[in-house]
């Protein structure tokens, strides 16, 4: 075993090493217009610490069924489930020319479709269970981050702030909040 290794440090050599490997395996990424959508449990921490973790990992299991259907049905991708959350892409890996009215529309479906839930867990459970969507389209770069040891596919994006899709958002919340009352 090398001895700076064995102290907690890396020579020289395997640093530089590591370096030209990273280098070698790099891909750049794919730039493109992709809308994002991240929605999330409101309140989920103080009802998981009032419920046993089966039961909340019960609810949550149910809950992303219906957080996810829509993204599906209106051909967006999730890219990830987040304790109390979901993170979607329209736009990658597959584009449609209205991928940003398909998130909307699966935003609309999951606050709409998730009524007759809600109303259970508040029956079962005495608990407000109800979800926030976020909603914003820019440009992006697409493609895998990371090393082999660690990587991740979602695309990085960079410019997602935009005045006229700030203004779309906010009509997409005013309906959010008109429809889960």
């Amino acid at each position: 075993m090398n001895d700076s290794l064995a102290q907690g440090g890396f020579s020289h050599e395997s640093a530089d090493e590591m370096k030209d490997n990273r280098f070698a395996r790099s891909r750049p990424g794919e730039r493109r217009i992709v809308t994002i959508m991240f929605c999330d449990v409101t309140g989920s921490t103080a009802m998981a610490e009032n419920l046993d973790p089966e039961d909340w990992a019960e609810i949550m299991d149910e809950a992303f069924d219906y957080l996810t259907a829509p993204i599906e049905r209106f051909e967006g991708k999730v890219a990830r489930l987040m304790g109390d959350a979901i993170l979607a892409f329209f736009g990658a890996p597959v584009s449609h020319e209205d991928d940003p009215q398909r998130a909307i529309l699966a935003g609309l479906d999951i606050v709409k479709n998730l009524q007759p839930f809600r109303t259970r867990i508040e029956r079962d459970y005495g608990l407000d269970f109800n979800v926030r969507v976020g909603i914003n389209t820019g440009e992006v770069v697409v493609g895998e981050i990371g090393s082999e040891q660690r990587s991740t596919w979602p695309p990085v994006w960079n410019r997602l702030r935009n005045p006229a899709l700030s203004r779309y958002l906010k009509m997409l919340i005013v309906l959010w909040r008109h429809c889960s009352t």
